[in-house]
Parts: structure tokens; sequence; C-alpha cells
């Protein structure tokens, strides 16, 4: 193969999960990637190092406790920018004598700071480069569910949070009937209040739903809720199997903090969603979900406190799964997966995209 692009995400699982996808892209296409890992997330996830895309470890300067021994973001990203500018340069240097050199450095927006490490090295940095503009490569969805061009592409196959048995949840979505479950889920990284955690807990109730309760959040359900849960109807778990959750005939919604990832899987699988952004880019997703793409509606949440009440949530699920512009939401859906399926496929934009950075870095 010719060209060899290292790949370096932010280490949260959110960030690692796209940048795998577009590497797994790339090496359909003709290179070699590797992808770099924090030693920390190298050791928490254990990958299997015998598939087509190659494992290299860098440091952030928090090898045995990882982000969250670091006092701050601040702190966090300081260090790794030191410590992971060293290990980078390393990883260049080893491969530059051997048969597969790096010719290119593919960096998380949280690391400009690998830009340097290219340019000391005299690297093309492909994302930023005037030679190479920015390009869009999305959807980062497994090929399977989509195009089916990449056979071995069935999972995101990296994990930070250990998975449990994906049966015993999928199994219970093939007892439900078609579009009656609320699946609700926020992601690897966003924390509810207390009351926020009640409001949602009294909503939900309302419904069939499926709900991703992370260990760290447990403790904000109100007490006794777990032990009212009609396990007929609706499941409380520490972690789901979310592709299989989402191409499951019985979901009807997706109530999400809005993550990009999420967004992107939801619009995929054509599932209509309810939004309540948290921070950083949600707001904005929440506001192409309602606004643009009109896939769903977000939930409104009080001035002043910025909670989302039950009725609020309540009247906004209601709205999605069997409200008047219901109908239109899930066409609107239908549409955007066609399109996404279109744009990787043989010829669509992104499938162009994908060859135009891989012919630039195979001539390098």
């Amino acid at each position: 193969m010719e060209g060899h692009v290292l790949a370096v995400p932010y280490p949260t699982q959110g960030h690692i999960t796209p940048i795998r996808q577009f590497c797994k892209r790339l090496h359909s296409k003709g290179l070699k990637t590797t992808l770099a890992l924090t030693t920390f997330v190298f050791n928490s996830i254990k990958p299997d190092l015998s598939g087509p895309i190659s494992i290299a470890t860098i440091s952030d300067g928090y090898d045995h406790g990882g982000f969250e021994s670091a006092g701050s973001i601040a702190d966090y990203l300081e260090n790794f920018k030191t410590s992971g500018s060293k290990t980078i340069a390393d990883i260049i240097r080893k491969h530059q004598t051997s048969d597969s050199p790096i010719t290119c450095i593919v960096y998380d927006a949280f690391m400009p700071w690998a830009l340097d490490v290219a340019r000391e090295f005299g690297l093309e940095n492909a994302l930023w480069s005037k030679a190479c503009p920015v390009l869009t490569i999305g959807p980062t969805i497994p090929s399977i569910y989509l195009d089916q061009r990449i056979e071995s592409d069935t999972d995101y196959d990296l994990n930070l949070i250990e998975s449990k048995d994906d049966s015993f949840c999928t199994n219970w979505l093939d007892t439900r009937p078609q579009g009656s479950v609320v699946y609700v889920a926020f992601g690897s990284m966003a924390q509810l209040t207390n009351e926020q955690m009640e409001e949602l807990a009294s909503a939900v109730s309302n419904f069939s739903f499926l709900w991703v309760v992370r260990s760290s959040e447990e403790a904000k359900l109100p007490s006794g809720f777990l032990d009212t849960v009609n396990k007929d109807k609706s499941l409380v778990l520490k972690w789901s199997p979310q592709l299989q959750v989402l191409s499951n005939k019985a979901i009807g919604c997706f109530l999400t903090h809005c993550g990009w990832n999420s967004t992107m899987e939801a619009l995929t699988f054509g599932v209509p969603m309810v939004a309540m952004p948290q921070w950083t880019d949600q707001p904005m997703n929440a506001k192409y979900i309602q606004d643009v793409w009109k896939a769903g509606v977000r939930v409104k949440t009080e001035k002043e406190s910025g909670i989302a009440k039950r009725e609020e949530i309540e009247f906004s699920i209601r709205e999605v799964m069997e409200g008047e512009r219901s109908k239109e939401m899930k066409k609107n859906v239908k549409k955007w997966r066609d399109l996404a399926l279109k744009s990787l496929n043989e010829g669509g934009s992104t499938d162009i995209n994908i060859d135009t950075f891989v012919s630039r870095v195979q001539s390098k």
C-alpha cells in the first residue's frame, strides 16, 4: 500500500469512534492506517491487535488514570500537549526508517498541537492543509448498516465501557410492538442534575422505555424508581449496544443529548428524535434536528433553571411518537437515511471525498 496515515483522536468514546471508522474507510481504499490511543485508553479497551488497523500508544501524561485523574480540562489538555507531542514524534521517527513511513497525520480538533508535530517532520496535515481542504466524510457508521462495501465493518469494536450481553437487550426489544419504545441515552459524558433526573424519570414512566443510565449517574435516580419499573414494559440498563438498539423496529423515538455520533446514528437508522442538548455542540445539533432536518423536536426548558420539566418532556415524546407532525418527522428521517446511503455508495459525495483524500495522500 502507498501512503500511511497516523490518526490521533481525543481520548473519549465520542471522538475515538468516528476517527476509527474513518481509518476503516481509508484502509478499504488502500491506505495503511495507524490509530493512536492513549496508554490509559489502550489498557482500558485492550483492543484486538490482529485487525487491519494498526494501533499505537501515546501518552497524555496520565497513563494510569486518564482524563478522570486530571485536576481540570485545562490541566489535562496542557499535559496531553506536552506528553503527546513527544510520543507522536517518537512514533513518526520509528516509521521514518521502515518500509511504511507515515506520510500524513489526521488529528482531532481538540489537539491542534499535532500540526506542529506534522510540520516538524515535514508531513502533510490532511485536514487543514491548503493542499487538501476540509472534506466531509460522514456518516461514520459501520458499513454493514449502510453501503455494506466493507464486509468486516460490523461494529465500532472499540468501547471504553465494558459491554454486557447484547442479546438480552435486543431480545427484549424483539418482544415489543413496532415503534412503541422510547430509547433514552445521554452518551458517555453528559451529567444531569438530580432534579433533571427526577423530571426525566417521571416523564418516561408514562411510556414503554429503554433507558441507559451510566453507573456514575445511577445514584441520581429518584429513590425507589428502579423498583417501580415494569420489566415487561421497560428496562433501565447501564449500557446498551446503541447501533443494534436504534436499528430495532421496536424503537419509536430517541430521547438524546444530541451528541454528534448519536445524532448521526439516529438519522442513519431513520429514528426521529426528542432533543435534550446539554453542552458544547449539542444545542447546535438540536437546532438542526428540529428546524433544519425537521427530524424531531427540542424539549423546552425553564429559562432560569435550564431544567426540562416532566410535562415538557412528555409532551415532546408524544409529539414525536403520535402527534400531528409525527408522520412528517418519520418521513424526513427516512429521507436523510437515504441520502446517507447515497453519499457512501460508489460515486456518492462521501465516497468521492475519501477517494480525493486518498489520492492526495498517496501522491506525497
